[in-house]
């Protein structure tokens, strides 16, 4: 959703950073990188909840939405990567425009499964994308559902301390409107915390993040530019070897335009927070 509610301010709603803290302690013995984990499949829960203020011709809009859902994660080993399927269990949200009906998303609209090939640092490629009903793409993303799901991690063994970054590139379609997103992620092995037992990883990350919007909704053109930031906290089981939590904050700033309305410069702020937290 981090990318879509954005595109959905130009239809009626986007998304992701957070907050997390723990001693540090020595650093991880495995590489930290994306492989085999010790229980497979893995069962996550993911919810996002946004807002969006725009003011248009002296007029204020808000729009605010939400989405819940839970996910299963199946993995096979690909190479050096890992051939991951994606299956959506359970789906339900909302989205509310002050000028216009809420819009609401249900488990008949739960995309089918999807498989990524997943590198060791968390680079993802789609292979295999199952179609989406309207509402879903509005909400979800149809490329955003399934990459984010994926934090980006070094690759390697690193120690408390150690600085790692990344270039993530996103391009979602939903109907008629194109979303490009470019994110520059700066993450650092923060240290480690104790968890129910559990010695977890503490990996804090800042996000600087561009967003691009075109296309046409409703027979109106569309354009719509974005900057911000995201503050993003990751909780990683090295025993398991997998995300165990991750929470993002994010806000944005830009304008809109309507060319064929004559409007231009409509200020647009965004904010988000996502989560991604495992079942055990």
């Amino acid at each position: 959703m981090k990318r879509t509610l954005v595109q959905l301010s130009a239809f009626g709603f986007l998304a992701a950073c957070a907050s997390g803290s723990g001693p540090s302690s020595a650093g991880p013995a495995r590489a930290l990188a994306h492989a085999m984990p010790s229980t497979n499949p893995l069962a996550y829960v993911v919810a996002d909840t946004g807002t969006i203020l725009m003011d248009i011709a002296g007029t204020s809009v808000a729009i605010e939405g939400n989405s819940h859902a839970a996910i299963q994660l199946e993995y096979a080993q690909a190479g050096t990567g890992l051939r991951t399927i994606v299956r959506f269990t359970a789906l339900a949200g909302s989205f509310t425009n002050s000028m216009g009906p809420t819009q609401t998303i249900t488990a008949s609209d739960m995309p089918g499964p999807a498989t990524l090939v997943i590198g060791p640092r968390g680079n993802a490629t789609v292979t295999e994308k199952p179609a989406m009903t309207a509402t879903a793409a509005q909400i979800l993303g149809s490329e955003s559902a399934y990459l984010r799901l994926f934090t980006r991690l070094p690759g390697r063994v690193v120690a408390p301390g150690t600085e790692w970054t990344d270039t993530v590139d996103v391009n979602d379609q939903a109907g008629e409107m194109a979303t490009q997103t470019r994110s520059v992620v700066t993450s650092v092995l923060a240290g480690d915390t104790m968890l129910a037992g559990r010695r977890l990883h503490v990996i804090r990350s800042q996000v600087q993040a561009t967003t691009q919007i075109a296309g046409t909704n409703q027979g109106f053109e569309i354009r719509q530019s974005l900057t911000g930031t995201s503050s993003a906290v990751t909780l990683w089981d090295p025993a398991l070897g997998a995300l165990v939590e991750h929470t993002e904050i994010t806000t944005m700033t830009g304008t809109m335009e309507m060319p064929t309305m004559n409007l231009s410069g409509i200020p647009v702020t965004y904010a988000n927070r996502h989560v991604m937290r495992i079942i055990r």
